[in-house]
């Protein structure tokens, strides 16, 4: 119980320094919540429980009289118990360690990470039940809310699974076919994350037309993006979009860091479905 207690005012010690080292801002109000003490209790009896149990079912064994007669009480009786127990505390506190290098690991992996896109003060907010024609209204009144810098509007949200939109194209440099992921954004994406240019546009206007990364210029042979007309972007279940390639970004993650980057178009157009 002292333990425990001991626990309890080291949270409330150096959860502001933990905070710190994540460098995020976490809500922490669950601590107090009826669920999550609940559990702690549980844990409190249960720890009680093991830990007087053993003295317990020990003690009982022992007798005083045959200590007094002079009896030697077999130091073996019992030892494998207190040998696993010892190897139990040692394997968790080891194992216990490694989790905590890893995780230190992992931290510092995703901070330092450069995805190529701006990530902080960005939030993504998934707009499945707003049709395409209230879209308009709902950008102008994003825009009037004072802790809204900018924004921007895209077919399918970064990172929440794998980008749909396969399509195959052909090379405008060969007549190569290439499977490259289709998003469809606003004209202010690109600005809002803050996604570099590997080749930059001459126009600010890119609407109806089409961007692509470094991937998919260098997998369809192109060194050069001028005068390129009639490219035509098509899904399966979307309609062909022809246009002029534009500029090239340079290579961002918009899937899992564990998936390699791959060929992706951008067409400036509002798609036939909602944005998200």
């Amino acid at each position: 119980m002292i333990s425990f207690l001991v626990a309890l005012v080291l949270v409330q010690i150096f959860k502001p320094v933990f905070l710190n080292v994540l460098q995020q801002d976490v809500d922490t109000s669950f601590l107090m919540s009826p669920s999550f003490i609940g559990v702690v209790f549980v844990l409190l009896v249960a720890s009680i429980l093991l830990a007087g149990s053993y003295p317990a079912l020990v003690l009982p064994q022992f007798k005083p009289v045959d200590v007094i007669n002079g009896k030697l009480i077999s130091l073996g009786k019992g030892a494998w118990l207190r040998k696993l127990l010892t190897i139990f505390q040692f394997s968790a506190s080891v194992t216990l360690a490694i989790c905590t290098i890893i995780m230190n690991h992992q931290l510092n992996y995703l901070q330092a990470k450069n995805t190529g896109l701006a990530r902080e003060q960005v939030m993504v907010v998934p707009l499945d039940q707003i049709s395409n024609r209230q879209l308009p209204v709902f950008k102008n009144e994003l825009r009037s809310k004072a802790g809204i810098s900018r924004l921007g509007m895209a077919s399918f949200p970064l990172y929440r699974s794998s980008l749909s939109g396969l399509s195959l194209v052909s090379s405008a440099v060969s007549t190569e076919k290439v499977g490259a992921k289709w998003i469809v954004t606003d004209d202010e994406f690109l600005s809002v994350l803050n996604i570099k240019w590997a080749m930059k546009p001459e126009t600010k206007k890119i609407t109806g037309n089409h961007l692509l990364n470094e991937t998919a210029a260098e997998t369809m042979g192109m060194s050069a993006v001028n005068s390129i007309e009639d490219f035509t972007m098509g899904g399966d279940h979307v309609p062909a979009v022809t246009g002029k390639i534009l500029g090239v970004v340079k290579d961002f993650n918009y899937e899992t860091l564990r998936s390699r980057i791959q060929p992706m178009v951008g067409t400036s157009e509002a798609p036939t479905r909602s944005f998200r």
